[in-house]
């Protein structure tokens, strides 16, 4: 361990045992705690009659949820388990599952194909790109976000650099903007907006509706079968949601779309560790999305 890191974990610990559990205490411990790590957000918990509620937080990125029942999320996994949930040998992005391995290189394999051995192996950052091209019917994925990434491969990654690269073969442009948002240098841009500096063909989807935007968005940025990034953008300058129909959990960056990507009733054990998970941000509404909304107009 860094000697900054028992540093700080020292002044940490010393100003715990330091003093008691007043409000402000547990304010100035949280942002400690944040600020050694760099954090968005902290918080503790207290368990109040079967509930999670937030004793202390700070932090620019508030949880969708800031009590909840002692039976879900992870807190409710680690509380079932007895054991920390989160495990720092891998991380997921999207679909994707990554795996740090015992020679200091990444293993990278569709979620769903995390126990299975029977996988097709590649060793090349640009094997990547035919991957990616198709889901498992043998159907172009125009739409790299969406939640169709075909199973059974894996593959093999000797550097950082590499795995840089394929993820970005993966999900174009998506390590970019979450590495802008960490750094708040994102630059969001309104549906309307998008929408307005429109041309030619596409010059129709700007006469869209706002009932209309409520349902195109819903149907087609939905994670179920639509989009697994998480929108950041607003219907317009007024800060108006994009669709009302989308869980609030769609605009909520800290939230795995992977979850609300699964059918009802899918097993999802409590017990087992859950990497980090990186999110697919969406700044601004894609090409796709408009053509949609010039669909809408036109009438197709």
């Amino acid at each position: 361990m860094k000697e900054t890191t028992c540093k700080k974990l020292q002044e940490i610990g010393a100003f715990a045992l330091a003093g008691g559990c007043t409000r402000k205490r547990m304010n100035q411990l949280v942002e400690m705690i944040r600020a050694a790590r760099d954090y968005r957000w902290m918080a503790i918990y207290k368990i109040i009659k079967d509930e999670f509620v937030i004793l202390a937080e700070t932090g620019n990125e508030p949880p969708a949820y800031p009590r909840f029942p002692i039976t879900q999320g992870l807190c409710g996994a680690a509380l079932e388990s007895g054991e920390p949930i989160i495990d720092s040998r891998s991380f997921c992005v999207g679909e994707i599952l990554v795996r740090k391995t015992s020679t200091g290189g990444f293993a990278l394999s569709h979620r769903d194909d995390k126990a299975t051995d029977q996988l097709k192996i590649f060793r090349s950052a640009e094997d990547a790109i035919d991957i990616a091209k198709h889901d498992d019917a043998g159907n172009y994925r125009p739409l790299k976000t969406a939640p169709k990434l075909r199973h059974g491969w894996r593959l093999d990654l000797e550097t950082l650099e590499d795995l840089r690269r394929a993820l970005d073969y993966f999900y174009p442009g998506r390590l970019a903007m979450f590495a802008a948002w960490k750094s708040d240098k994102l630059q969001i841009t309104p549906l309307r907006e998008t929408l307005e500096r429109q041309s030619g063909m596409y010059r129709a989807a700007a006469r869209i509706s706002d009932s209309q935007i409520n349902d195109v968005v819903a149907d087609f940025c939905r994670s179920n079968g639509g989009c697994l990034r998480t929108i950041l953008w607003k219907r317009d300058a007024e800060e108006v949601i994009a669709s009302t129909k989308l869980p609030k959990e769609k605009f909520d960056p800290a939230y795995d779309q992977m979850m609300a990507s699964k059918p009802p009733g899918s097993p999802t054990p409590a017990t087992a560790p859950i990497p980090a998970t990186i999110p697919l941000l969406c700044q601004e509404a894609c090409n796709l999305l408009i053509a949609e909304c010039r669909k809408v107009m036109k009438g197709e």
